[in-house]
């Protein structure tokens, strides 16, 4: 049932997003329509996203703080690392890995636990409990970024935070820079 409900919530947010009726700004097209910049230059912009949550599973229950740069290599990929502290346990983690923009609203992301002794890939190989994720992040409103993840062991995890453009120089077409 959980997962019928994050099906369909997350269907929501693709068609209304690809349909640019949910969101209340105006689509980019439209917006730079007469600008030097390219549309490819606006979508497919840098950005750092900082982000906050939990995994409410009753096992774990951890914090979650999460941190990636968006759409620094091929326009697309990007790389992320997320650390999640037990809140009355002492479990830990640190996960790094990978971001995938699919659209300018949303981006995949996965990764794997390397280094911590009792999740890590590197102290337990894969025959051990290695803490995986992957999941989608969504921008629904302006910068505004929530992050669903899941992972066979922790289960759901939910975070939210904002997302901080990088600034690209835009070339001066009439200056020669």
């Amino acid at each position: 049932m959980k997962s019928l409900f994050s099906t369909l919530i997350l269907s929501i947010f693709f068609f209304g997003m690809a349909s640019g009726q949910v969101l209340p700004y105006k689509m980019v097209s439209e917006l730079h329509r007469d600008s030097i910049q390219t549309i490819d230059t606006l979508v497919y912009r840098p950005t750092i996203d900082l982000s906050i949550g939990w995994a409410p599973n009753p096992d774990y229950n951890n914090i979650k703080f999460s941190a990636s740069l968006n759409r620094i290599f091929f326009r697309h990929a990007g790389i992320y690392t997320s650390v999640e502290q037990g809140i009355k346990s002492d479990y830990f983690t640190h996960i790094l890995g990978l971001t995938w923009s699919v659209h300018r609203y949303f981006y995949f992301f996965g990764g794997v636990d390397l280094f911590t002794s009792g999740n890590g890939l590197i102290p337990n190989g894969w025959n051990g409990v290695v803490r995986k994720e992957a999941g989608v992040g969504l921008y629904p409103y302006k910068n505004w970024v929530v992050r669903f993840g899941s992972s066979f062991d922790v289960a759901t995890t939910l975070t939210i935070g904002y997302s901080f453009p990088i600034k690209k120089k835009v070339r001066d077409q009439n200056s020669g820079e």
